[in-house]
Order: C-alpha cells, then structure tokens, then sequence
C-alpha cells in the first residue's frame, strides 16, 4: 500500500541485548512517513540520520600515565611540544596544540587518587602517538634530540614505502611515539 494512510516500515538498530537502540521509518517510493514515533526508544525517519539523535562525543584529550612527570614532560617538550616551564612540577599537565587537541599527562599517584583501580600496564604499548613534522628532515632532527636525550632505541627513521620519512622512539613510560612526514612528491 502506497499513499497518505500507508504504514511505516520500521526498521530497528539492535544493541548486544538484543532490544533496539534506535529505530527509523523506512519508506517507498512517493510515501511520506513524516512523524516520529515516540516510546522507550529514539525513532528517527532515516537511518541515514540515526546519529544525530545521538551526544556525538568529540576526542577531547589523549592521557598517557606517567612514573616521572619532569622526565616524561622533558621527553615531549624535546619533540617540540610548548609546555610551560614549572608544568612539570605538577601531578597533571594538559598540553593543548594549536590544532587542537590535547594530551594530558598525570602521575601514577594522581591517577590512584582519584580511586580508580589502575595497575601498572604490562606487555606491548597499546597506543601509538603520531606527530607529523614539515618535512623529512626535521623527522631525523627529533629523532636524534630524544634517542641523545631519553628515547628507547626503535628503527632508525627510514623512508617508508607508504610515502614518508618515518621513525619510532619509545618514551620514558614505555609509550610508542612515532614520527613522520611526506616525502617530496608524496602528496
């Protein structure tokens, strides 16, 4: 049945529980389904627009865990990161790039503060900082400053076959920090 008085076709969206998450109205061609349904549940009319009823959470701050906050701070600041002389005094430091994001840095002891219940971490990093520099020169730069000063010893940088000159160090706390940049002609 086509026209005014056709009924909706609802399709759901189904968490792990097996009830919806979200449902919308599917419709043929030359039907209307104009009215949200209301109830338990969120409906919206198309599943092309299911997230918008939803908080869309925005990446805020990567935080890395740290044994020594003056170590660890001189480690980044290193790679060029402007954090302000005295920061590293602190149990938290935020570091706010002009792009926008954020890395903040907490002590082991400010973190068991706040009573959570963390434990060291154990094994292979599970996170990778990524800084991308200008140009591949200035990767080799950044990699000598933090291997002469702090950095656990990964591959020497290298011109990758994916088009950059990369290289990786591992920080003070274990993190993998890698360092890249375009090769000429690698737009």
């Amino acid at each position: 049945m086509v026209g005014e008085n056709a009924p909706c076709l609802l399709n759901s969206l189904v968490g792990q529980s097996g009830r919806p998450l979200v449902t919308w109205c599917s419709q043929s061609p030359g039907f209307s389904c104009d009215k949200l349904f209301h109830g338990n549940f969120l409906y919206v009319q198309n599943k092309d627009d299911i997230m918008t009823g939803f908080a869309q959470p925005e990446l805020h701050t990567i935080g890395i865990v740290v044994k020594a906050m003056p170590r660890s701070i001189g480690f980044y600041r290193l790679l060029g990161l402007d954090i302000p002389e005295g920061d590293e005094q602190s149990p938290h430091v935020e570091y706010e790039s002009s792009d926008g994001y954020s890395i903040g840095f907490d002590t082991e002891a400010a973190v068991m503060e706040t009573g959570e219940h963390w434990r060291h971490p154990s094994g292979s990093a599970r996170v990778n900082l990524q800084f991308q520099l200008e140009t591949p020169h200035q990767v080799d730069e950044a990699f000598a400053r933090v291997i002469d000063a702090c950095a656990s010893v990964r591959p020497a940088p290298r011109d990758a076959f994916w088009g950059q000159r990369f290289a990786r160090v591992t920080d003070s706390d274990g993190n993998v920090v890698s360092l890249f940049a375009d090769l000429p002609g690698q737009d």
